[in-house]
C-alpha cells in the first residue's frame, strides 16, 4: 500500500512538473517575440519609414502586440497564472 501511494505521488509531482515546464516554455516563447517585436519597432521607427502613415499604424500594432504578450507574460508567470488556468479548464469543459 505505501509503495503505491508513493508511485502515485511521484507521478501527480512529474505531471505538474511537466505542466508548469510547458507553461513556462510558452511564457518564454511570448517574451522573446515581444521583444523582437519591440526591437523591430525600435529599427523601423528611427528610419525614414517611419514618415508613411500605413507603417505608422502597422507599428502601433506591433507595439500593442508587443506590450500584450509582455503583460500576459507577466500575469501567466505570476502568483495568479494557475488560477487562470483553472478558470479557463473550467470554462473549456463547460461548452465542450
Amino acid at each position: 500500500m505505501d509503495k503505491e501511494m508513493k508511485e502515485t505521488v511521484l507521478r501527480a509531482v512529474d505531471y505538474t512538473n511537466t505542466e508548469a515546464e510547458r507553461y513556462n516554455k510558452r511564457v518564454r516563447i511570448c517574451n522573446g517575440i515581444a521583444m523582437l517585436l519591440v526591437f523591430a519597432y525600435n529599427i523601423i521607427k528611427d528610419t525614414s519609414l517611419h514618415d508613411n502613415s500605413a507603417v505608422m499604424i502597422g507599428l502601433d500594432i506591433v507595439q500593442g502586440l508587443a506590450i500584450g504578450m509582455l503583460l500576459m507574460g507577466l500575469l501567466y508567470s505570476s502568483r495568479y497564472g494557475a488560477k487562470i488556468r483553472a478558470f479557463k479548464h473550467r470554462l473549456m469543459k463547460r461548452q465542450g
